[in-house]
C-alpha cells in the first residue's frame, strides 16, 4: 500500500507493547516496516474496585497511562531510535476480556482458565448469556517535534494524543463439547490470553457468532488503527 510504505519512510514507528500478536497485525496484515519495540514499564494494576459495571473506563485509563509511561521512558532514553531525524507514531493498546461488567484477566492456573470457559459457554443454556466483550483501548501517540541534547536524551517539544477504542462481541457456544475445552486448556496455551482463548487458535472453535472486528479479538483493532494513521499522514 503506497501510504503505508510512505508513512513507513516518513516516521519512525514505535510499538508500546510486548504483545507478539500487535506487532504481528502491524508487520504483517497493516505492512508497517522497521517497528521498534518499546515495552511500557507502568504496572497496570489500577483498583478495579473503582470501575465496577464501569470495564470500558477501566481499560481507557490503563491504555491512556501506558501512553505516559512511554513518553516519559522516550523523554529519558539515551538510546531511542537510530531516525533521530524522523517525526515519530508511538502506538499504545491495552485489551480486556469481559462478561456481564466482570474482568477477565489471564488465568493463573488451568482450573481457572477451564472455570473461565465454562462460565463462556456454559449460561444456563441461554445463548444471550454467553455474550463476552473484548474491548481495545488504543492511544496513538504523534511525535512532530524533538531533538537530542547534549546527554543524547530526546527532548519532546510537541506530541499530540489520538485515541480511540473497539468492542467486539463474541456469543460462545453452549453445545461445545467440555472435552474440547479440556483438550485446550490441557494445552497451556489459555494462561497466555485474557479470559483463557485465542480466537485465531483452536479455542476459536468455541465461538460460534463474532460482531466486530475480528482483529480486536486478537488484541488490536484494524480498522480504526489504520483510519487513524492514515489521518496523521494525511494532515501532515
Amino acid at each position: 500500500m503506497p501510504f503505508i510504505k510512505d508513512l513507513s519512510d516518513k516516521y519512525h514507528i514505535v510499538l508500546g507493547s510486548s504483545s507478539p500478536r500487535r506487532l504481528d497485525i502491524l508487520t504483517n496484515n497493516i505492512g508497517l516496516a522497521e517497528i521498534e519495540v518499546i515495552i511500557p514499564t507502568f504496572e497496570e494494576n489500577l483498583d478495579k474496585g473503582n470501575y465496577i459495571n464501569n470495564p470500558l473506563q477501566y481499560v481507557l485509563d490503563t491504555s491512556y497511562y501506558k501512553a505516559l509511561n512511554l513518553l516519559d521512558i522516550i523523554q529519558n532514553s539515551n538510546n531511542f531510535s537510530t531516525n533521530k531525524n524522523k517525526p515519530v507514531i508511538c502506538i499504545c493498546c491495552d485489551t480486556i476480556v469481559t462478561k456481564n461488567n466482570i474482568i477477565y484477566e489471564k488465568p493463573s492456573s488451568p482450573a481457572e482458565n477451564l472455570k473461565n470457559l465454562k462460565e463462556f459457554c456454559y449460561s444456563n443454556g441461554n445463548k444471550s448469556n454467553n455474550i463476552v466483550s473484548v474491548i481495545s483501548s488504543v492511544v496513538i501517540i504523534e511525535i512532530n517535534n524533538k531533538n537530542i541534547n547534549n546527554n543524547e536524551q530526546t527532548c519532546i517539544k510537541n506530541y499530540k494524543l489520538h485515541k480511540f477504542h473497539e468492542i467486539t462481541n463474541l456469543e460462545f457456544d453452549p453445545e461445545t463439547p467440555i472435552e474440547l475445552i479440556k483438550d485446550w486448556v490441557d494445552t497451556g496455551n489459555g494462561l497466555n490470553a485474557s479470559g483463557g482463548f485465542q480466537i485465531q487458535k483452536f479455542s476459536g472453535c468455541f465461538i460460534s457468532k463474532i460482531d466486530g472486528d475480528y482483529f480486536n479479538v486478537m488484541g488490536l483493532p484494524f480498522n480504526k488503527t489504520v483510519k487513524t494513521l492514515y489521518d496523521i499522514y494525511k494532515n501532515n
